[in-house]
């Protein structure tokens, strides 16, 4: 563990805000992002955590940005954990893009496919609302270690607003990252309580 780093703060972030892929391969205008955090819990644990309901009623008492995440499916085959939760924000959206976007409708569904074995997931960012103005998908890994485990995402994120498009990816991409370091923090305070 880092020093000074407490269990499921975050280590690293590394977010290139504002900063366009300029290859063939993804879409113009498409923003790259990464962030890694440490989970006190093994691997196994914080899976089990994301297939339990009773983990998103947890959640929402640790994270004020968005309002009880829902689970909406959970299912295994063939070594694949299909995760299915829906979010829904939780704040008031301000300056120009209020003319674009209604606070009341900013939810979206997150759809993680996790094999087990290598406990690697693709993740798809689907909004319920809006599927016209954002594209984001990502991948993530969970690696064990001596503290319990390292959560990686990295992904892309467009949103197809002109003249507002990156400064709402900065702030969607900001939320997510300080998402993703409160919710290692609940993981592993999550697991703690079914040891």
């Amino acid at each position: 563990m880092a020093p000074g780093c407490l269990r499921g703060e975050l280590l690293a972030k590394t977010v290139d805000l504002g900063v366009y892929a300029s290859t063939g391969a993804r879409e113009e205008n498409e923003v790259e992002f990464s962030t890694t955090n440490l989970i006190a819990a093994s691997a196994d644990e914080v899976l089990r955590a994301m297939a339990d309901p009773g983990y998103y009623e947890f959640l929402s008492t640790k994270v004020s940005a968005i309002e009880q995440p829902e689970l909406l499916s959970e299912t295994t085959n063939h070594g694949v954990l299909e995760v299915r939760v829906r979010y829904a924000f939780a704040g008031e959206v301000g300056g120009p893009a209020r003319m674009f976007i209604d606070s009341d409708k900013l939810t979206w569904v997150i759809h993680s496919s996790w094999d087990l074995a290598t406990k690697a997931a693709t993740v798809d960012i689907i909004p319920d609302h809006y599927t016209d103005l954002v594209v984001a998908d990502a991948e993530m890994t969970l690696v064990d270690g001596d503290q319990g485990c390292t959560e990686t995402m990295a992904g892309s994120l467009q949103v197809k607003v002109p003249l507002i498009g990156a400064q709402a990816e900065k702030i969607i991409i900001e939320g997510l990252v300080k998402h993703l370091a409160a919710e290692a923090v609940a993981l592993g305070a999550y697991a703690a309580t079914l040891r």
